[in-house]
This record gives structure tokens, sequence and C-alpha cells, in this order.
């Protein structure tokens, strides 16, 4: 079970990571329509992972590599 939660606190650790980069560059971007264009594939393959981590779990540093 700890290992378990640990998983998942390092799981949440790098999603907030993600999501705190994202904003920071969603702020002000000089071409707006080519950054949401951009990352459109990203955030599809992002929640797609999301949804599915628990049917697919990956090893832990699986996500930073």
């Amino acid at each position: 079970m700890s290992k378990t939660l640990t998983h998942h606190r390092y799981l949440l650790l790098l999603a907030i990571l993600f999501l705190s980069w994202f904003a920071m560059l969603a702020i002000s971007p000089l071409y707006r329509h080519d950054w949401a264009l951009e990352n459109a594939l990203v955030l599809l393959f992002v929640v797609g992972l999301g949804l599915t981590y628990t049917r697919f779990t990956f090893s832990r540093p699986t996500p930073t590599r």
C-alpha cells in the first residue's frame, strides 16, 4: 500500500509541475494561435494518459524519461 501511495504522489507531483509550467507558458504567448495548435496534441495525450493510467500502469521512472 505504501508503494502505491508513493507512486500516486509522484504522479501528482509530475502533474502539478506540468500544469504549472503549462500555465506559465500560456500567460502571454507571442502567437496565441500557433501556441494553441502546438499544445492541443500535448493536452490530448496527457488527458489520455490521465484517463487510462490505472489500466496501463508504467514504472516510476517512465514518465520522466
